[in-house]
């Protein structure tokens, strides 16, 4: 992969917009948590404005002077090549965000206001004025960034890049103000950047066969689908295992010897026992929330009715569930002040639609794509994702070898967004389940009647869903049984997948299913202790497409138990010889 390193100096103040989430003035160039930045969506437009208008000026003769002269419409598609094709070719470019190094990052805006002008008589307009925010003029900025050649490039599209290079002299808006005129220049490296790989110090994790990789985006990310019919594209808290996998599969494609690349990839995510990717979320040992949690209306700490649930489906009475409570959601963690909700900025990020064909902006045509990300206006906050892999020694050896590489995952990944660095590699540090099942049992008897025995209470379970479950009820209950057990409440949702196939522009088959966070109660059939039948139940997972995240469960999870629904009652010891007063 050959990386070149993108250096732009302004002549005066440039202005970059759409990048902010908020807006104190008319108008706020680019700038994040880190300071002034160039999204990488102005410089790769800018650069493939450059070289398609550079191959009409010449009529498609641009070439290398050591080879003959490529034919016309074999030039053309060299700009396709490179930046891509909305339809045909992702391009071979990757084009990340240009950043100020140093002291002067973190440099306040400068304010410019105008007179708005009348577009009939081109006069200024009474009473309406704006202010833009610009970089700050004078004060010597310099932007830097990299650009990746994911495929070789040949001498002629090495020409075309460096000459688009040193014709572009504009970048951003406000050209007719006088903003945006810049110097670009393009310096090739040698090497990578990359830093060294440390596969020692992650020896042990990859001999117990499940390891989790750190990753902290380097730039926001945009995990959402289709976009809403206010021409918005949400995002999604968490990267789903069909992400990270591909994302993984990618640099190993990209850091294998040709040689050898078929039979590596073969090995980690092919054959009857691939390595599974579970769905990465923000927070140290984070889960989806419960269906059976609920949170407070108003301040309050959170509660779960997983154990009363139990106790209902086994035929003795429970305390209703409390009113002003609603279901909890998003992604919850285990914090200094009990269970708590991850916070994860986000911010809006407005861009205008671009011709497939030249690069060009379509004249109005806006749309907006929510992004995760640190937030200037408030203390910079690290946001690290964790994924959990599982897989064979053999397998885990191969796949943190990704780890100086860094891995790009999401949308718009053209734009410069999705690049994450792997900061960790660790062992995961799981309770067994033979302990979370003892708790589990242990606190269903303090809870329930007196005439629940301790039999009963360990012939029953806990399954909550941390990913998509590709199961309808029969086929769950099927799976169930083949594993001693029997469903008999709990709290889930059902939930479709969908898509779309870039390559042969065709919808993906939709499969429906239960959604994450989704929770079974279970017992075994013929009530004997369930712990052997859970342990096996959370090892292989339900279902298929484990090896993209789907169907994983935890059995018996701590938060069930440590978010306890308490009612104000009182109680008789079994003895009758005092009580005692719950509070809720």
């Amino acid at each position: 992969m050959t990386r070149y390193r993108l250096v732009l100096e302004p002549r005066g103040s440039i202005k970059v917009g759409g990048y902010s989430a908020t807006h104190r003035s008319g108008s706020m160039t680019a700038r994040d948590a880190q300071g002034l930045l160039v999204p990488a969506s102005a410089i790769k437009g800018a650069l493939r404005e450059s070289a398609a208008r550079l191959v009409r000026a010449t009529g498609g003769r641009v070439h290398s002077h050591k080879d003959a002269k490529p034919p016309e419409s074999e030039t053309r598609d060299m700009v396709g090549r490179l930046f891509g094709r909305f339809d045909i070719h992702p391009g071979k470019l990757r084009i990340g965000p240009l950043r100020v190094l140093g002291e002067h990052a973190l440099e306040p805006l400068a304010v410019r206001h105008h007179v708005t002008l009348e577009r009939a008589t081109r006069q200024a307009a009474k009473g309406r004025l704006f202010d833009m925010e610009v970089s700050p003029p004078g004060i010597g900025l310099r932007f830097e960034g990299l650009i990746e050649a994911l495929e070789p490039l040949d001498d002629d599209e090495k020409g075309l890049l460096q000459t688009a290079v040193h014709l572009t002299d504009q970048v951003g808006g406000g050209r007719g103000h006088g903003l945006g005129v810049v110097t670009l220049s393009l310096i090739e490296l040698e090497g990578s950047t990359a830093p060294a790989a440390e596969p020692a110090a992650a020896a042990e994790a990859i001999a117990s066969g499940s390891i989790i990789l750190d990753l902290v985006p380097e730039e926001p990310l945009q995990l959402g689908a289709a976009k809403n019919a206010s021409n918005l594209q949400r995002s999604d808290g968490e990267i789903a295992g069909t992400v990270t996998r591909g994302a993984v599969a990618a640099v190993l494609a990209r850091i294998t010897p040709k040689a050898q690349r078929e039979v590596v990839l073969e090995r980690v995510f092919g054959g009857s026992k691939p390595a599974v990717f579970g769905v990465a979320r923000v927070g140290r040992k984070a889960i989806p929330a419960p269906n059976t949690l609920s949170t407070p209306k108003g301040d309050g700490d959170p509660v779960d009715r997983a154990l009363d649930l139990v106790i209902e489906g086994l035929g003795f009475s429970s305390p209703p569930p409390k009113a002003n409570y609603r279901t909890a959601k998003g992604t919850w963690a285990k914090t200094v002040k009990g269970w708590e909700e991850m916070k994860i900025p986000r911010r809006l990020i407005t861009r205008a639609a671009r011709d497939p064909v030249d690069g060009r902006a379509s004249g109005g045509q806006l749309y907006s794509i929510e992004t995760l990300d640190q937030n200037f206006e408030s203390e910079p906050q690290q946001l690290v994702f964790e994924l959990p892999i599982d897989g064979s020694p053999e397998q885990l050896e191969h796949i943190v070898k990704i780890a100086p590489h860094g891995l790009v995952a999401g949308g718009s990944r053209g734009r410069g967004l999705g690049r994450m660095r792997v900061v960790g590699v660790r062992q995961r540090e799981v309770q067994s389940v033979a302990a979370r099942h003892r708790a589990w049992a242990d606190a269903l008897l303090s809870r329930s009647p007196r005439d629940l025995d301790e039999a009963q209470a360990k012939a029953t379970g806990c399954l909550l869903a941390l990913g998509f479950m590709a199961v309808n009820q029969c086929r769950f209950e099927e799976c169930l049984r083949a594993l001693g057990l029997e469903l008999f409440s709990g709290e889930a949702r059902r939930h479709h997948l969908g898509g779309w196939n870039t390559r042969s522009n065709l919808p993906r088959t939709a499969v429906g299913g239960f959604a994450m966070g989704s929770v079974f109660l279970v017992r075994t059939l013929d009530g004997s202790d369930a712990a052997s039948a859970l342990e096996t139940t959370e090892r292989q997972g339900i279902g298929p497409g484990r090896a993209d995240g789907w169907g994983r469960v935890v059995v018996c999870h701590p938060i069930h138990l440590e978010t306890l629904n308490h009612p104000t009652q009182t109680e008789t010891r079994v003895d009758g010889a005092s009580t005692n007063s719950r509070e809720a």
